[in-house]
């Protein structure tokens, strides 16, 4: 134990000395605390530039880090409700149109098949755009409405996309 903790001061007095304008309350040979590691600003200190965005880390006109709207995070919970139990709600509705069946497997089936929520069912999924949620006119093989895509197109912002040219 004594044979680690020489190591371990000597990196802690030469951590304090190379950052003792940061951590002013804290002297060399002193054990550093929570209260002593808060970062204290020097008056002098030059104000933070903004490093230029590069032309990889172009800005996005469109916020893509939250949900458009109510609907869209309402569309996707739909979407996960049919991936968890669609299978499962398109088998109940099998033995449901099946009228050859005894009617007591008939009423079990009825039984389970109202517990399951509506939202399973694949037909009550809405296209939208994934940017702007808007329900109509999707361009399907990207998922994004005709006002984004020639946007997008316009831009050069999509693989596989050129001009109508004849």
């Amino acid at each position: 134990m004594q044979s680690l903790q020489k190591p371990l001061k000597l990196i802690s007095e030469t951590f304090l000395k190379s950052h003792s304008r940061l951590y002013a309350s804290a002297s060399a040979k002193s054990v550093v605390t929570k209260a002593a590691t808060t970062p204290v600003v020097a008056a002098d200190a030059p104000p933070k530039k903004k490093r230029p965005l590069e032309p990889a880390q172009e800005e996005h006109p469109y916020r893509l880090d939250r949900w458009t709207d109510w609907r869209m995070k309402k569309d996707y919970l739909r979407r996960q409700c049919v991936i968890k139990l669609g299978r499962k709600r398109s088998m109940l509705m099998t033995l449901h149109q099946n009228n050859i069946l005894p009617v007591e497997i008939r009423d079990w089936q009825n039984k389970k098949w109202k517990m399951i929520p509506r939202d399973s069912n694949h037909t009550r999924l809405t296209r939208r755009c994934a940017i702007t949620s808007r329900p109509r006119a999707t361009v399907e093989p990207w998922r994004i409405s005709r006002f984004i895509f020639r946007d997008l197109a316009d831009h050069s912002k999509l693989s596989g996309v050129q001009r109508a040219i004849w």
